[in-house]
């Protein structure tokens, strides 16, 4: 009988937990050492293109979740976040997170890798694996996208909110890059923000949602939106205020119009320095990533921010945790 070799395409297929292990195993082999063994208790934070597809905000979600049990376990805190660029680039650390050659190695005794993309229901235990002390849950890698300080905490989401923003501004601080790139990027900090997510629907460019509409229906949903946000700006006496999106087409067909009679009761302020759409951040760029933080952080500045979509955009939590962080006002309007 011929001996059949277990790929890790089958083991996927019969077994997912066992590919999880076998293929965290495979990507960190090269960092192994049998002898090793760890001086403190740590955390480390793992985004180095191994990971499930994820935006910057469900990024921030698993970094924020991290930080805390850190806090809370006594843990070392550090995080890798090499891909798709470095994130000290753009979020300065406010103290030495960054992990040494000598953090990444492990072995099968003394690490842990914990593998949680978008499932909720597996909080508690990855905080039983944090929490347990010992020489087999000495250094743990993080993989992780879920915000779990509503799991943890039996409180307010205002309070969840406050935490979080405090843990945010303990790990980070904007660059200076970032800080001038949204000011250069924008006339003027609004306080009143409004965001869309289209994510290719409006046909420049490819991203997650695969709806494609026609011409028709791509100026039937611009015309949507603008609409919206006019009739929300005048219910609510607003007059100036600021639009944060991802398509240039949206961003070209608002300055077509600017200057018109249907325009003509408001300041729109929109971003002049977008080169390109933003597109996902795990396929992103320099430019691109710079500009996706220069809204965020135009975003964080403002008091009031207000996400816009309809069943076919991409809602998603990126102007959420800007507004969060901020500690700005914000609410999710579905049209």
């Amino acid at each position: 009988m011929s001996k059949k070799i277990i790929s890790l395409t089958y083991l996927k297929k019969i077994s997912p937990k066992l590919y999880r292990v076998a293929y965290l195993y495979r990507i960190n082999l090269k960092y192994i050492n049998l002898l090793f063994y760890p001086k403190e208790n740590s955390i480390i934070v793992r985004w180095d293109g191994h990971e499930l597809r994820c935006g910057f905000a469900d990024r921030l979600k698993g970094i924020i979740s991290a930080y805390e049990l850190s806090k809370i376990t006594n843990r070392t805190f550090k995080m890798l976040f090499n891909e798709p660029v470095k994130l000290e680039r753009y979020l300065i650390p406010k103290f030495n997170w960054l992990v040494a050659p000598s953090d990444l190695e492990w072995n099968f005794y003394t690490t842990k890798f914990i593998w949680n993309f978008n499932r909720k229901h597996q909080w508690k235990q990855d905080l039983d694996i944090v929490k347990k002390r010992g020489m087999f849950n000495k250094k743990i890698f993080w993989y992780h996208n879920v915000n779990i300080l509503p799991f943890v905490y039996n409180t307010t989401q205002q309070e969840i909110e406050d935490l979080w923003r405090k843990n945010f501004w303990e790990l980070f601080e904007f660059s200076d890059e970032v800080i001038i790139f949204s000011k250069l990027s924008f006339e003027k900090q609004c306080n009143c923000v409004f965001h869309l997510r289209f994510a290719g629907i409006l046909g420049d460019f490819d991203d997650e949602i695969k709806t494609r509409l026609n011409d028709e229906e791509i100026i039937l949903i611009m015309n949507q939106c603008l609409n919206f946000i006019m009739n929300y700006a005048v219910q609510n006496s607003i007059t100036e205020f600021a639009i944060v999106t991802d398509s240039i087409n949206f961003i070209a067909f608002v300055k077509d119009i600017i200057n018109s009679e249907r325009l003509k009761y408001f300041k729109i302020y929109l971003n002049n320095k977008i080169t390109q759409n933003l597109v996902h951040f795990q396929k992103t760029n320099e430019q691109n990533v710079l500009e996706t933080f220069a809204d965020f952080y135009y975003m964080s500045q403002a008091k009031h921010v207000i996400g816009v979509g309809n069943s076919n955009m991409y809602k998603g939590v990126f102007a959420y945790y800007a507004a969060v962080i901020g500690g700005a006002e914000y609410e999710y309007v579905a049209i």
